[in-house]
């Protein structure tokens, strides 16, 4: 859900500080994203990128090709793709990260499953102690702290109207200023989660679980069972925060909420992931979800796309500048589906998506086939 993304300077607003009023069908709709989608989704294709980690060194290693060399060319590009994505289209690129995260995860690529187990339960365990810390002070404390800081308006205001009036040029110069330099003095920071999700994703993998259903049933049930629980307890405590049950005042509840919902992230990722495993055993469920595998087969090339849709859609109509939840999610819905359609006719013709090909191309150093027999 990276409409409001797309919409507004958020990046700039959270680096000084400023929070977007919403209207209060919006403030519902929040709280609805939050316990459904926000972080669930980039866990859950994080965890995927760990898993594809593990499979394209395996069928590397089964073709008797040096592996290292494949996947640093394969990261390298993937770079390249996301640094471009930052510099002349979007902030919110997640490819740069990615990539950064994937050179880190070569160096526990030769681990065991023990190894991977021990580190990610001690990962873990640092991730719930360093996102429990604010609980830890009071909430006077937090608001003391906060009130310290003052929210720069004028610069927000300042991309707003860049962002709507400034030639192409002058927009680029701005968002390298404002945008790209945080961003990368942040880029190792922003890599860790990534890293540990590809992790989680590696040994899952390592430990045949997405492949050996049968053998695995009773531990992805119980994940499931878990999972939910510990999701349903965070989707309450985000609840009450949104409508302010404690009293704390929303600048606190806003530090409160941030960690929550990255919680909330892994244990909705598993929820999601196991729920999927199950019900798709059953035939029905398999041939109803089937034509989301077509997207996901062109993953790199519909969320470049992705992007062009949503900056034309939102320059086109001029909605810059606000969050319009309702909108987004029209928006985002319309253009989903728009991907999945192209998608499937697509593969239909062609083994590859278009970006997906190049870097195919770029990986194995030589020209692959592209059209179907």
């Amino acid at each position: 859900m990276n409409l409001p993304l797309f919409m507004t300077p958020k990046l700039i607003a959270e680096l000084h500080f400023f929070r977007f009023p919403l209207t209060e069908v919006d403030q519902w709709l929040r709280i609805v994203l939050d316990i459904f989608i926000e972080t669930k989704f980039f866990s859950i294709f994080s965890i995927l990128f760990g898993v594809g980690f593990y499979i394209f060194i395996e069928r590397a290693k089964e073709k008797g090709l040096n592996h290292y060399t494949l996947y640093i060319r394969r990261l390298l590009f993937l770079a390249l793709i996301g640094f471009l994505h930052i510099v002349f289209l979007w902030y919110g690129d997640i490819l740069l990260t990615y990539a950064v995260g994937g050179f880190l995860l070569l160096l526990f690529s030769r681990l065991g499953k023990k190894s991977l187990q021990v580190i990610i339960s001690i990962l873990t365990l640092l991730l719930v102690l360093l996102l429990s810390i604010p609980f830890f002070s009071s909430p006077e404390h937090i608001l003391k702290e906060m009130e310290t800081i003052n929210s720069n308006q004028e610069i927000v205001q300042t991309a707003i109207y860049t962002y709507q009036e400034a030639d192409y040029l002058e927009l680029v110069e701005f968002r390298i200023e404002n945008e790209l330099i945080p961003i990368m003095q942040n880029l190792p920071f922003s890599a860790l989660p990534a890293l540990y999700m590809f992790l989680l994703g590696f040994y899952i993998a390592k430990k045949n679980i997405f492949t050996s259903f049968k053998q695995n049933k009773k531990l992805i049930k119980k994940a499931w069972l878990i999972s939910l629980c510990i999701s349903l307890m965070l989707s309450a405590f985000i609840i009450l925060l949104h409508v302010d049950a404690f009293n704390f005042g929303m600048t606190v509840n806003h530090v409160y909420l941030q960690n929550v919902i990255t919680l909330s992230g892994l244990s909705g990722s598993i929820f999601y992931m196991s729920t999927f495993m199950i019900i798709l055993k059953n035939k029905k469920f398999y041939r109803m979800f089937s034509p989301f595998k077509y997207v996901g087969r062109m993953a790199l090339t519909n969320y470049i796309c992705q992007t062009i849709l949503a900056l034309f859609i939102i320059q086109s109509f001029q909605i810059y500048g606000d969050i319009h939840l309702r909108l987004g999610m029209i928006i985002s819905i319309f253009i989903f589906i728009a991907q999945v359609v192209v998608s499937f006719y697509w593969l239909r013709l062609f083994r590859y998506g278009p970006l997906e090909w190049i870097w195919r191309n770029v990986t194995y150093g030589k020209f692959q086939p592209m059209k179907k027999n």
